[in-house]
């Protein structure tokens, strides 16, 4: 799978995620195996609608300006897009190679760290 990670430069420190954290009791539905059924069927699309990181609520409250970022990539037409673990690191899931390459031309006009990678 393709994804594009773009590395904003801010400042988020792991410990104040921690402790914005609220967790509450994991839904029935939020099971990674539904998550690796997709990527296994190489259905991108279904498969971004199961990205969770429950560190994101806790490190959008400390840095709002990276929900444009995801928004962005939404809108981009990428089917998946997250924080990567505590932040600040944004990722998105994409159809295809080209796809990212596109999106990273427009992105590093932004933000000077945007890489194109790929799933081993």
């Amino acid at each position: 799978f393709w994804h594009i990670l773009v590395v904003p430069h801010l400042k988020i420190y792991s410990k104040n995620v921690y402790e914005g954290l609220n967790l509450k009791l994991t839904k029935p539905g939020d099971n990674v195996n539904i998550l690796i059924h997709y990527l296994r069927k190489n259905r991108v699309e279904e498969a971004g609608r199961f990205f969770l990181n429950d560190l994101e609520s806790s490190i959008l409250q400390l840095c709002p300006k990276l929900s444009k970022l995801q928004t962005w990539l939404q809108s981009s037409g990428l089917p998946g897009v997250l924080i990567s673990g505590s932040g600040p690191a944004v990722f998105g899931l994409a159809s295809s190679r080209r796809q990212v390459e596109s999106l990273k031309i427009l992105l590093t006009k932004r933000y000077r760290q945007v890489y194109v990678v790929r799933t081993l």
